[in-house]
């Protein structure tokens, strides 16, 4: 005989939301690694099951979505687009290599994080974020 079981594994649902805000002097505002670079990282003692992730491009720019592990190497590509303004989400249905919904969520362990990235400086309402399911380990 066969059993079939639906699992659910609990945890926290969180959108990680990062606005670029401003910050005197033309500094990176909120991005937490440059003008064009935003970084959402998981934490000690933390998984997360990535189902998806977002941006509000507000100046014309190319975007750039990829997960990265704990030793700064790619471990999967998002998304990408070429210039645009408005709003992105990803997944989608984007360009041989990048992920294709189906493949989610994507489980990430503490240290791996999501880096989004414009191809040019956005101004101060510019945003990116992600839908994650955070699990305690």
């Amino acid at each position: 005989m066969t059993i079939f079981s639906w699992t659910f594994p609990g945890g926290k649902l969180l959108d990680k939301i990062v606005v670029k805000g401003t910050a005197a002097g033309g500094g990176k505002g909120n991005f937490s690694e440059d003008e064009t670079e935003h970084r959402i990282t998981v934490p000690a003692g933390k998984r997360w099951l990535l189902f998806s992730a977002f941006a509000l491009i507000d100046a014309n720019a190319t975007l750039s979505v990829k997960v990265y592990n704990s030793s700064d190497q790619c471990i999967a590509t998002i998304g990408a687009s070429g210039a645009t303004t408005g709003m992105l989400s990803f997944p989608d249905a984007g360009a041989d290599g990048e992920l294709r919904s189906g493949v989610y969520p994507l489980p990430l362990k503490a240290g791996d994080y999501i880096a989004t990235v414009f191809g040019a400086n956005q101004a101060a309402t510019a945003y990116v974020g992600a839908v994650i399911l955070e699990i305690d380990v």
